[in-house]
């Protein structure tokens, strides 16, 4: 079942600042309907991934479940004095995201084989460049972790998310 996004080409900005222009935009759609698939169905398994946006599409939008919203927006959770900040998924996927598009814009596959882009005026970042993608990827993992720790404090309770069946196997980070 094909559902809305939750991240939109306007979310990239500050920290996540990617450049945008008429051909960088149709590519970074096309990796924000991806990365949004694949990493929500890892983290929440399909039967939830497919609750949690069919929750997100109610109109009017006021009217969205709390429980929805949390998980979309993050919320403070746990009980003094282990209180904890769960960022949510909508800050997740944009670090997830960035990487991803990011990792792949050093590289363009053309006819004749890979090839590096040759800006003018301008010196490839190198491993600054590519020191700060994975920073980005170790923080939508954080993220991913949290994830997992806030659904199962708000389930432990009440099932608030029943129908999570998280398998993730075992994620690193990349240094």
């Amino acid at each position: 079942m094909a559902h809305g996004t939750i991240l939109t080409v306007d979310d990239f900005v500050g920290e996540w600042d990617i450049p945008i222009g008429t051909y960088i935009d149709t590519k970074l759609n096309e990796y924000i309907d991806q990365v949004q698939e694949d990493y929500l169905i890892d983290l929440l398994g399909y039967t939830l991934e497919d609750a949690f946006h069919t929750g997100l599409e109610v109109t009017p939008p006021a009217s969205i479940e709390q429980r929805w919203q949390d998980l979309r927006d993050g919320q403070t959770y746990g009980t003094a004095p282990n209180v904890y900040k769960f960022k949510g998924v909508k800050t997740m996927l944009k670090y997830f995201t960035y990487y991803e598009y990011m990792r792949y814009a050093e590289v363009k596959n053309t006819k004749n084989g890979q090839r590096s882009p040759d800006g003018t005026n301008s010196v490839a970042a190198g491993s600054i460049g590519k020191s700060q993608i994975r920073r980005m990827y170790n923080k939508g993992l954080a993220i991913y972790h949290d994830a997992i720790l806030f659904i199962n404090d708000k389930n432990s309770p009440s099932e608030v998310y029943p129908d999570l069946l998280h398998t993730k196997k075992n994620p690193i980070s990349i240094v």
